[in-house]
This record gives structure tokens, sequence and C-alpha cells, in this order.
């Protein structure tokens, strides 16, 4: 009854989770590069240990590419949580952040304070950021380190969701991460050694039906990630893949774990995903997920696929956010 119960409690932390988008990464994972703790990403080191057959970043070719200007990021979704917290850390570390996001009001309050540029753009349109990288790239050919962070709910499942919203969703978390890294790949290309950085979801590792579209955007993302680490690699740009578990932003609150005493721990402030996103940096990580037990999901999902969604589809019906007052980042 024991494991019967804490198996349960942790059943249903996960089906609150990942429906939620949007959050985490942690010491968990998968591989990891030696680097020395001492470089910091405030002077973009990195160093990938040598592997036969690939290419070999080190910190001098590094150091070089450092020395004669400051180095650009471009973040998406950073009108809010985690895109605006991680401009926050990027220009404490001295970095120059380029924010894009479709609300430009909230933009250029986050680039007062961080002495960012802006770039209203929504990035479920290919149009609309080959316009705005080109725009970017006029200004910083080179850009260090792109960090596809936009992304929004599905408000429901493959069958209650509106179509429209269906392909709102695909385009966004999915398909906005492929426009972005083909535009501005020729900028990261100048920056080489640089770093690509997508912040994916726990949901694209299992199945969640009753919010189908969300976790199908970010399987799809995932493997968009994934298979762009060797393709990348010969053209000098590192990728890491962010896989969250339940985070507090505006746009997802997660009211219903904070309002129980026992589960308030699990959920994390988006300055605290931040901090460990530029942490994951630093250490060359490849991929990472967080909080670590969380990587159970996807394990367990691939084991047992029909029990796991069998038991998820049981969990917790009716977990859908109003769609009205969208503010997913």
């Amino acid at each position: 009854m024991y494991i019967r119960h804490k198996a349960g409690t942790i059943l249903e932390l996960f089906l609150a989770t990942v429906s939620r988008p949007r959050g985490w990464v942690d010491k968990g994972g998968g591989r990891r590069n030696v680097v020395p703790r001492t470089h910091q990403l405030s002077t973009h080191s990195f160093h990938e240990a040598p592997q036969s057959g690939f290419a070999t970043l080190t910190a001098e070719r590094v150091s070089r590419t450092m020395s004669s200007k400051q180095h650009v990021a471009v973040i998406t979704g950073a009108s809010s949580g985690i895109g605006a917290a991680l401009a926050r850390a990027l220009a404490a570390r001295g970095w120059h952040c380029v924010l894009m996001a479709r609300r430009a009001d909230r933009l250029q309050q986050i680039a007062a304070k961080t002495g960012s540029e802006i770039e209203i753009c929504d990035v479920s349109n290919a149009d609309a950021v080959n316009e705005a990288a080109a725009r970017v790239l006029e200004r910083h050919p080179a850009i260090g380190l792109l960090v596809n962070n936009a992304g929004i709910p599905s408000h429901g499942s493959f069958l209650s969701a509106s179509p429209e919203r269906i392909e709102q969703v695909i385009r966004t978390n999915y398909l906005g991460s492929v426009w972005c890294l083909r535009a501005f790949l020729p900028g990261l290309e100048r920056a080489q050694p640089s770093h690509l950085v997508n912040i994916v979801s726990v949901a694209g590792t299992t199945v969640v039906p009753d919010a189908g579209p969300y976790s199908a955007s970010k399987h799809a993302q995932l493997a968009f990630s994934r298979a762009l680490r060797a393709e990348l690699r010969p053209r000098g740009v590192s990728v890491l893949t962010v896989n969250p578990g339940p985070v507090t932003t505006e746009g997802f609150p997660q009211t219903r774990l904070i309002s129980r005493r026992s589960m308030r721990w699990t959920v994390l402030t988006p300055e605290r995903i931040a901090k460990k996103i530029v942490r994951a940096i630093e250490r060359g990580k490849s991929e990472v997920v967080i909080p670590r037990w969380m990587r159970i999901a996807g394990i367990s999902t691939g084991l047992f696929p029909v029990t796991v969604t069998r038991m998820v589809a049981k969990g917790d019906p009716g977990r859908d956010v109003p769609e009205s007052g969208d503010t997913g980042e």
C-alpha cells in the first residue's frame, strides 16, 4: 500500500505537470562533456571533449571569438517567464540580448531593464521570422546563442481543441523552432563555437491524452532538437535540449500544484530555471531534465506505452486551462 501510495503521488504530480508547458533544467539528462567549472558563460568559454569523427570546439577558439566584441544572444518567447528571466541572467553576465515575442509592451519593459534590443515577431509565421532574422543579422552578423523558448498551450485534446488552435500549437511550439534555427543559422556559424538551446518539455517524452496537441508538438520539437546535434556539430554549433517540469509563469501559474502544500516544493521559478540553463551550457550538456526524477516519465512511456497512457488518461480529466487571456510564452 505504501508503494502504491507513493506511485500514485508521483503519477498525480506528473499529470499536473506535463500539460503545463515550460520549465527547468538540472544536473540530470544526457551526455556530459568535461568542462572546467571555472569556465563561465560570461566569457563564453565552452569546451567539448575531442571525439573521433567529430569537430572539436576548444576554449582557445572561443576566446578568440570573444576577444573582439560582445557576444549576442537571441531569445524567443522573451516577453515573460523563462525567456525574460534568461534575458536578465545573460545580461548580468555581459551578453547583449535580442528579445523576440508578440507583445511589444512587455518586451519594452524587459529591454529597458536589461539593455536589450527587441523584435516583434510571431515565430509561427515563417516569413515574419525570416524578416526579423534579416534585421537582427544586419545589426549583428554573429549570433553566439539562440534560445528557442516560444510556446503556447493547447487548451484541450485533439477532439476538444479547435482546429485553428491545434494548428497554431504545432506552428508555434515545433515549427517556430525550425524557422528560427534556419533563419539564424548563418549568424550562429559566423560566431562559432556557438550554442542552440531548445526549451522542450517533459510532455515531449510521454503522452498526455487530454493535452494531445501540446504533447505532440513537444514530441516533434524533441526529435528536431536531438536530430540537430550531429547535423550542427561540424558547423561549430552545440545543441542543448531542455525538458522542463512545472515552473510558475504568467501563462501557467501552476495553481493546482501550489494550492496543495505537499506539492509546492515541485514548482520552480523562472529565475531559478534560467540559472540552471546557463549552468547546463557552461558544463557542455546535450540534454537535461528538471527535476531529474521526472526522467521516469520518458523511461516508463518507452517501456510500457500502453499502460502509462491508460494510467494518465484515468488520472486527471478536465485539466485544461481556459483559452481566454492566453499569455503563453
